[in-house]
């Protein structure tokens, strides 16, 4: 019994002792890293290159670089080692992509492809002439199929 108090009596001591370590001034805090470094995290990544067929075209696209609160929170299935969102049937996660440039390689001309407001795409493809570029927009409720004409 004896030997039981003392136990006790030691774990209640180093308790205290470690809480009031923890609210001395001495105490260490969180600290944020230097403007250069939050700047290098925050910095917007760079576009994916997607080469048309004939290689006349690439269609560069643009992603955000971190997903939403709204969009990690989103409630997901577990299928086959797949993450599908209920609500529209699609992927839990996608690349985020907000919009598409195409550039000629020629003489390095751009054109901004119309995308939809609010637009969060996902598998870019060329068609097999290269002609048109096929995109999916997802929504809350649904999966898009979007056709650009890519004019080579």
């Amino acid at each position: 019994m004896r030997k039981t108090n003392f136990a006790f009596a030691t774990v209640l001591m180093l308790a205290f002792t470690a809480a009031g370590f923890g609210q001395t001034p001495q105490a260490s805090r969180y600290l944020t890293p230097p403007k250069e470094i939050v700047d290098a995290f925050d910095a917007p990544p760079l576009p994916q290159a997607i080469l048309s067929p004939s290689k006349h075209v690439m269609a560069l696209t643009f992603r955000r670089a971190y997903p939403s609160i709204a969009e990690l929170s989103q409630p997901m299935l577990r299928l086959a080692g797949a993450r599908v969102n209920p609500r529209n049937n699609g992927p839990h996660r996608a690349s985020e992509i907000y919009a598409i440039t195409l550039k000629r390689i020629a003489d390095g001309s751009e054109i901004k492809v119309m995308v939809p407001p609010q637009a969060n795409l996902l598998n870019v493809r060329f068609s097999p002439d290269g002609s048109r570029l096929s995109f999916q927009n997802r929504r809350d409720d649904r999966i898009e199929l979007w056709v650009a004409v890519s004019e080579e």
